[in-house]
């Protein structure tokens, strides 16, 4: 019997010798799947990875997003109320009424609550508090996602609707909640050519615009060629300033004919 225990021992020891030498030894060499997944979950022992009202990660908690980016413009979630609302009391004693519970129910229209509710002029009237609001939800959202789902990428569950969204607007110059203008079209982003750009390392320049600027000679050309409104639109497509009067426009939109964005004032 001990002669065989002997053997079975040198077997094993044989064959954990073999593995280490396909497999390397998991613990030496630092990856150590046991460890790995004790780590990722060390947030969840000790309650940090969630907040109480996250419960685990079953339920969104927006009430610091409330507070702190919510009720500065909650004359803007008041007006989404006010549209279903067909006895529409005071405007100031429903804004100074408007609670968490309200900015939940707004939510939960979808679309037609923070989208289509909220008028452009009203949007665009606060769209600074307004921007603010909406990074800060998008930037809790993907937190979220990835404390929930640590392996699914967020590019997978926005893509689609990112796509339809640059489409519609490329089409119709508007989408749900704005405005359409044709003239606008060109702001859309089209998401190749922006990877592509990424990936060579090139500055983007004007040839990738909706207006080839290779057209014209001088700035006066292009302020006699291109109507204010398009102006306007392609320099907001590239981040510049797009106030002033036409030619205005023109001349800052033709100086980015032979100098690279990085290199013009926004």
């Amino acid at each position: 019997k001990r002669r065989d225990i002997v053997l079975n021992a040198g077997r094993s020891n044989t064959m954990m010798a073999n593995k280490r030498q396909r497999l390397g030894n998991p613990v030496a060499d630092g990856y150590d799947l046991a460890s790995s997944v004790l780590e990722s979950l060390e947030g969840i022992r000790d309650g940090t990875t969630f907040s109480s009202e996250e419960v685990m990660g079953k339920y969104l908690d927006l009430q610091p997003l409330y507070e702190s980016h919510v009720v500065p413009i909650k004359s803007l979630f008041v007006e989404a109320t006010q549209n279903d609302n067909k006895n529409k009391t005071n405007h100031r004693d429903i804004t100074s009424l408007f609670a968490f519970a309200d900015f939940l129910a707004v939510l939960s229209k979808g679309e037609g609550g923070l989208v289509e509710g909220i008028s452009e002029n009203s949007k665009l009237k606060e769209r600074k508090k307004y921007v603010r609001f909406l990074v800060a939800l998008e930037s809790y959202l993907q937190g979220f996602l990835k404390r929930t789902q640590p392996l699914l990428s967020e590019e997978q569950v926005t893509h689609s609707a990112i796509n339809d969204f640059q489409e519609e607007w490329r089409q119709r110059g508007g989408s749900l909640g704005w405005e359409a203008k044709p003239a606008e079209a060109s702001m859309a982003v089209d998401a190749s050519s922006s990877e592509n750009s990424d990936k060579d390392g090139e500055a983007t320049n004007i040839s990738s615009s909706g207006i080839d600027l290779s057209n014209f000679a001088s700035a006066a050309d292009l302020e006699k060629a291109v109507d204010g409104e398009k102006l306007k639109a392609e320099l907001s497509r590239l981040g510049l300033k797009c106030g002033g009067t036409v030619s205005d426009r023109a001349k800052r939109l033709f100086l980015t004919k032979d100098t690279p964005l990085d290199q013009l004032p926004k």
